[in-house]
């Protein structure tokens, strides 16, 4: 298990690349990105959760420890 920093566009400030860092570990997320309070809360809950995906819903059975999980969510 690791720290893991993924630099991304982020539309609410120019499309400038910023970062949220995921301990995969603790199943938690810090960062720049002004999506990290809506991760977050995604993290809280409790598994599984439903999120839209495009026009679709997928759910994630493990976003704060599951790579494949917190891909689908970012």
């Amino acid at each position: 298990m690791a720290i893991h920093t993924i630099m991304l566009p982020d539309m609410m400030h120019d499309d400038a690349p910023r970062s949220v860092i995921w301990d995969d570990e603790a199943g938690t997320v810090t960062g720049e990105h002004s999506s990290l309070p809506w991760i977050q809360e995604c993290l809280a809950a409790t598994p599984p959760i439903e999120v839209e995906a495009g026009m679709r819903g997928v759910t994630l059975n493990d976003p704060g420890h599951d790579p494949a999980d917190f891909l689908r969510l970012l």
